[in-house]
This record gives C-alpha cells, sequence and structure tokens, in this order.
C-alpha cells in the first residue's frame, strides 16, 4: 500500500550513488549491499512511521467525534486506515498537480519576464519570490481546507471536496491562521529536540520521538476540530 510511492525515489537514489562512480559495482560490491540494506531499513522505518501515524489518526477521530474508547493500543481498523491513506494521498496529489505546479510555473516565467524588464537581475528575482510567499500560503491552505474531509474517511463516513469546500468558504483567514500559529507552535517546540541532543545521542533520539509524536497529536486535533467546527457545525469548547 506504501511501498509503491516509496519505490520510485529509492531507486532514483540508488541510480544516483551509482551515478557518481560508475565503476562502484565492480569495486565496492560490499558497500553496494550495505547502501541496499541502508535503503531497505529507511524504507521500512518510513512505512511503520507512516502506518502508525495513521492508525493514531484513525483512532483519535473517532474517539473525539463519536466517543470511541480509546487506549494506549486502539483498535486497529484496516479499512478505514486504507482509506485514509488514500484520500490523503490523492487530495495531496490533486493540490499538487492541480494548483502548485501551474502557479510554480506562471511565477517562474514572471519572473523571467520581470527580470528582463528590471534594471536589475536581483530586483526582478526578488519580486518573484515575493509572489511566491502569497501563492504558496495560499496553496497551503487549500490543502489544508481539503484535508478537512479525513476526519469524515476515518468515520467510515467520507464526503466530496464539493461539500467540503462550500462548508468552508469564506474561512481562509482562519485556515491561514490556524496554518501560522501551529508553525509557529511547531518550531518552538523543535527546542525540545536541540536540547535533548545536547546530552547524548540517545537523549537526542528521544527528544526527536517526543516532538514527533507531540506534531503528529497537533495535527490531527487540529483537523478534528475544523472537522467538528466546519462539517458537523459543532461549537468550539
Amino acid at each position: 500500500m506504501i511501498y509503491g510511492p516509496l519505490q520510485v525515489p529509492l531507486i532514483c537514489l540508488g541510480l544516483l550513488l551509482l551515478a557518481e562512480d560508475p565503476s562502484a559495482n565492480i569495486r565496492s560490491a560490499a558497500a553496494l549491499e550495505r547502501m541496499d540494506n541502508y535503503a531497505i531499513a529507511a524504507a521500512n522505518i518510513m512505512v511503520l512511521r507512516a502506518l502508525f501515524t495513521l492508525w493514531i489518526a484513525v483512532a483519535w477521530h473517532r474517539f473525539v467525534l463519536l466517543n470511541e474508547p480509546f487506549s494506549l493500543l486502539p483498535t486497529f481498523r484496516g479499512r478505514r486506515i486504507a482509506a485514509y491513506f488514500g484520500w490523503a494521498l490523492g487530495i495531496t496529489v490533486f493540490c499538487w498537480l492541480m494548483l502548485a505546479v501551474p502557479l510554480m510555473l506562471v511565477l517562474i516565467f514572471a519572473g523571467d519576464l520581470v527580470s528582463n524588464i528590471m534594471t536589475s537581475a536581483g530586483q526582478g528575482l526578488l519580486l518573484a519570490w515575493l509572489l511566491s510567499v502569497p501563492v504558496f500560503l495560499a496553496w497551503l491552505v487549500i490543502l489544508l481546507r481539503l484535508s478537512t474531509a479525513l476526519p469524515g474517511v476515518a468515520l467510515g463516513e467520507p464526503i466530496s471536496l464539493g461539500h467540503i469546500w462550500r462548508q468552508t468558504r469564506g474561512a481562509g483567514l482562519t485556515y491561514l491562521g490556524v496554518l501560522l500559529l501551529t508553525t509557529i507552535v511547531l518550531a518552538i517546540a523543535q527546542i525540545v529536540p536541540t536540547l535533548f541532543s545536547l546530552v547524548s545521542s540517545a537523549t537526542g533520539i528521544l527528544g526527536v520521538l517526543i516532538y514527533d509524536w507531540f506534531a503528529t497529536m497537533l495535527s490531527i486535533s487540529v483537523l478534528t476540530t475544523l472537522y467538528g467546527y466546519y462539517i458537523e457545525r459543532r461549537p468550539l469548547a
């Protein structure tokens, strides 16, 4: 289910490393084997992390919105998790292909055009960068608005993206504020792994795990709140 998207970047990574030294496969077969083992281990870790995140997300959405019991080992709902992954991947790909790529291409051509008109190429690049910031923020807002559908998938009550779009109409600034606030909180929270890493490598890993857990729960909670407020029309406590 998740190996598919990982195969292409992993294969490209292996080809890139081999391309740096065409004789590597002859001279250092042992090194190549170690690289393959490392890539496989990294892929397995990514898969387990993604599966754990989806598992917790589905369980947490159902706990908050349906009052289902939540424990350290919540019920594993394979179908809901698979559907959640499919929707999340589909929304991300849709936003990237339909919004990000065309807009980025427009900005690139606009930047080239402006740089030819302006007296300084640096001024043109600066203007292109200034234009790209609001475009990127708008893309993030759209992605978050559509991602509000994910808790419904966890509940087994998926709704169309069109319905999500209508229900969140006029809430762009609210979503932008949520994005900025969440980013600030996570940026501040990064102090934890930094401080832990100053003690030792082991505590540094612990700090990263703590931060990752916090970031995951914060993101899931934000989606749950947005779904409850805009889709189920629940009042904010």
